[in-house]
């Protein structure tokens, strides 16, 4: 059996988003964490997924934090 990569992913929610979001979308209830969604997006481009400069679609926009980061 091939071994499993275990990565580091720990402080994903350490990162708060200030005045990135207006005070109504912190009610939103899938907002997604800053350190997470950046750790994702690097993960990706480690990966060869994600160019460079590539588009990232979220179709669920919910409050814009993905756009944002």
């Amino acid at each position: 059996m091939d071994e499993v990569e275990v990565l580091d992913w720990a402080g994903m929610y350490d990162a708060p988003w200030g005045d990135a979001l207006v005070p109504a979308a912190y009610a939103h209830p899938a907002k997604a964490a800053q350190g997470l969604l950046r750790r994702i997006f690097l993960h990706l481009a480690e990966r060869g997924y994600l160019p460079p400069k590539g588009m990232v679609v979220d179709v669920f926009g919910g409050v814009a934090t993905t756009a944002i980061v």
